[in-house]
């Protein structure tokens, strides 16, 4: 090997780990940016509650579930309950930033502080959705017509 030879392998050593540090910064700014979606809805009748929750990734896979409470709950607290388990598959399947979209218009609203949870139970599901959504880099809300949440819509009960 001669010496200039010798002089460019720890330049294209440089560049190759320059190369890969910036790979690696590129690939976890695109897994950053990259966003899971999530569909959820409750329902509450006289043969009980249950929730159903439609996660996406980014790559398209998806999870869905549907799980029937095993307690009295309203409407809105099987909305709740829909939020909070949804966020939590979602923190479990390693998702950092998620778009959440659910027909509830008085839970969307008041987990983004637009309305005021009253009732000393809504008070306590709120709370815990709000632990739940400082686990992501980024958590969205958004309320939907019930028409349009059609991944969500449950029938099970």
């Amino acid at each position: 090997m001669t010496v200039d030879e010798q002089n460019e392998l720890p330049e294209a050593t440089r560049r190759e780990d320059e190369f890969q540090r910036q790979l690696s910064s590129d690939v976890q700014s695109l897994r950053e940016k990259l966003e899971w979606v999530m569909h959820i809805d409750g329902s509450s009748n006289v043969r009980g509650a249950g929730v159903r929750i439609v996660l996406s990734s980014p790559r398209g896979n998806t999870a869905s579930r549907a799980v029937r409470c095993n307690f009295k709950a309203t409407n809105n607290e099987s909305e709740y309950e829909a939020l909070i388990a949804g966020l939590a598959l979602a923190h479990q399947m390693g998702a950092e930033n998620i778009q959440v979209f659910s027909d509830s218009q008085l839970i969307i609203n008041q987990v983004q502080g637009e309305y005021q949870a009253k009732d000393d139970i809504m008070i306590q599901y709120l709370v815990v959705a709000q632990c739940h959504i400082k686990k992501f880099k980024s958590c969205k809300l958004t309320q939907i017509p019930r028409e349009r949440n059609w991944q969500a819509m449950f029938w099970l009960i």
